[in-house]
């Protein structure tokens, strides 16, 4: 807030705006715009009470009286509308103007007291630093015109009602009541040892703020109440005997042992997952496997899916048919029997014997008008495609059966059984992990 420099000199005439020039910014600011909207929201307040017959304070007359008073010396007319303003603040209030000159004399004395030491100070600051500024000494406060008119909550809603949904703003805050506090209830700190203390918090659990604030705030009866309730849920020591945790209470023991679940059947080891994997090997339900195996323990079932009798329908197809369902993932299920000598030795997932390479040559010879190359097939046996595309095509010639009915059942039954083949060799996969792995592994371990 930096003022011109210059020649400072009381001006004779009150009402002239003072020596030291003020800055718009600062001159906004120096006028404080909460007066003008305190004058404002006092006069509804006065005009409010007095009709309705409430009574008005002499604080809430002076509090008027240092709000006009202050706004008019800031504004420089203070000496103009001097008379007008005590006339005016006498009408609103419906007293004599006599009532108001004690608080208007009061009020002006002190602004021009304080309004003359701000002059002083400024020459002084002019003087040495070459600078000045100019401060204005505030006659009331929000909180003092509030509590004058005892504006509480309830007041400001009855008297400043909202304007198309929205609250007036007074700039004046909310007056608060100091209500009347009684003596609050203590009680004399419970006395206890050490040990016990110690007990308490190693035995029982209780923490060492608790013990306090127990022995603090409640009652003899009530402390030792609540000691005696975390006895009566400890269990005995005998019963706790291997069974706590690592940091553990006996009374937190207590309260999870008495939570776990009692052990009402006898749970053998791996005949859950010997039933699993007996599902898996004979293709049936898990509840089909339940009642082949009742009775059986893990060791028994394994004998049963190690018996070769029992794993007989894998011997029939090729070990090395690693082929998938269709493009759409679906089963297709061709009746016939395998009619086909597509199984050769070997265990590449690639090999295809000579009679499935003529189901691919037909279909491609009628599907695309021309001959299969040596090449082509040679390529994708090398990208262990071949079989796909040999399934597809007994797929195609099975589709076709108005071409040549004899060949279109052939190559439905081969694809039928390429099907199956590939169903008992993900079985097997599926059992042979249940042997090799988890619980079935560690039984079929040798005893040291």
């Amino acid at each position: 807030m930096t003022y011109t420099t210059g020649t400072l000199s009381r001006p004779e005439n009150r009402a002239q705006r003072p020596g030291l020039k003020l800055s718009p910014v600062h001159l906004a600011r120096f006028r404080r715009p909460d007066l003008k909207a305190w004058a404002a929201a006092i006069e509804i307040i006065v005009r409010h009470d007095r009709a309705r017959g409430i009574p008005l304070s002499p604080e809430a007359l002076r509090q008027m009286t240092r709000v006009v008073v202050e706004h008019d010396q800031i504004m420089g007319r203070l000496d103009v509308f001097g008379g007008a303003r005590l006339d005016w603040l006498a009408d609103l209030f419906g007293v004599s103007p006599n009532a108001v000159k004690p608080h208007w004399n009061e009020a002006v004395t002190e602004s021009a007291r304080y309004h003359e030491l701000a002059y002083i100070a400024a020459h002084a600051r002019l003087d040495r630093t070459g600078e000045a500024q100019l401060y204005s000494h505030k006659l009331t406060a929000g909180p003092q015109i509030s509590a004058a008119f005892d504006l509480t909550v309830e007041r400001k809603r009855l008297i400043f009602k909202p304007v198309n949904g929205k609250r007036r703003n007074t700039r004046l805050p909310t007056y608060k009541p100091e209500r009347e506090t009684g003596e609050r209830w203590t009680v004399e700190k419970i006395a206890y040892t050490r040990a016990e203390h110690r007990d308490w918090t190693g035995r029982l659990g209780f923490k060492a703020d608790t013990i306090s604030q127990n022995a603090r705030t409640l009652t003899e009866t009530e402390f030792r109440a609540r000691i005696a309730k975390r006895e009566a849920e400890t269990l005995p020591a005998d019963l706790l005997e291997g069974r706590k945790l690592a940091g553990e209470s006996d009374w937190h023991a207590s309260v999870r042992i008495r939570k776990e679940a009692p052990h009402t059947r006898n749970r053998a080891f791996g005949v859950t997952a010997a039933r699993r994997a007996y599902a898996q090997a004979m293709g049936v339900s898990k509840i089909t496997s339940l009642r082949q195996t009742k009775g059986l323990t893990a060791d028994e079932i394994m004998a049963r899916l190690v018996d070769p009798k029992s794993r007989a329908v894998t011997h029939d197809t090729d070990s090395g048919v690693t082929l998938d369902t269709d493009k759409t993932h679906r089963d297709r299920p061709f009746p016939g029997k395998f009619l086909s000598d597509h199984n050769t030795t070997g265990t590449d997932g690639h090999q295809v014997s000579d009679t499935d390479l003529s189901y691919l040559r037909e279909h491609w010879r009628r599907a695309h008008g021309k001959e299969l190359s040596a090449a082509t097939i040679r390529q994708w046996r090398s990208r262990r495609k071949l079989k796909d595309r040999v399934y597809a095509a007994c797929e195609w010639l099975a589709a076709h059966a108005n071409i040549e009915p004899g060949l279109a059942q052939d190559a439905e039954a081969v694809a039928q059984a390429m099907q199956d083949a590939h169903r008992a060799r993900k079985r097997m996969d599926a059992v042979n992990r249940s042997l090799r792995f988890g619980p079935m592994f560690e039984l079929q371990k040798p005893a040291a």
